[in-house]
């Protein structure tokens, strides 16, 4: 573990979020002096803190510990219709709980406002349903997961973003 890239990567985020300085401070100073006091013994130390830190700073434990790297693990597995089904879900949860609920609202402002779009008006065309499925796999390949390249030309049309995953496999 290389704690001056720990360091660096926390500060870089820190930054770039415009976290509140007095809220992050404290999270960060909690965690060094545990890191110190602890040294090598991991298993005493309060690992609860990792969260809290992955949480203000949007981002993962390993990612933290890793000083930013993305550790992927070739091992995980995803099908295009699981994603797609996915996008289907929303769908349903308007159907089920109607257009005005608490929970369609909450979950499509939360993707509206976490991925800065109109997630509504992106389903409804095809060329942008299929940009968000680009995305979504870019996602899963980002993080570790293979995709079949036969079902991801199957199912992307578009030359353009084909190639936009392509980037992704290799």
């Amino acid at each position: 573990m290389d704690t001056l890239k720990i360091g660096n990567y926390i500060q870089f985020f820190s930054k770039t979020k415009r976290i509140i300085p007095k809220r992050f401070g404290r999270k960060v100073k909690y965690f060094i002096s545990s890191c110190i006091q602890v040294g090598n013994r991991w298993n005493t130390l309060d690992i609860s803190i990792l969260l809290d830190l992955a949480d203000i700073l949007d981002t993962t434990v390993d990612k933290i510990l890793s000083g930013g790297n993305i550790l992927l693990r070739k091992s995980k597995k995803i099908k295009i219709a699981d994603i797609k089904e996915g996008f289907n879900a929303l769908e349903d949860l308007k159907v089920f709980f109607g257009e005005n609920s608490p929970f369609y609202r909450g979950a499509i402002e939360g993707i509206n406002l976490k991925m800065n779009i109109d997630i509504e008006e992106y389903l409804k065309d095809e060329y942008t349903k299929e940009v968000l499925l680009a995305e979504a796999i870019i996602h899963y390949l980002m993080n570790g997961y293979i995709i079949d390249q036969e079902e991801i030309a199957k199912e992307i049309r578009t030359d353009y973003l084909k190639n936009m995953i392509r980037k992704y496999l290799k």
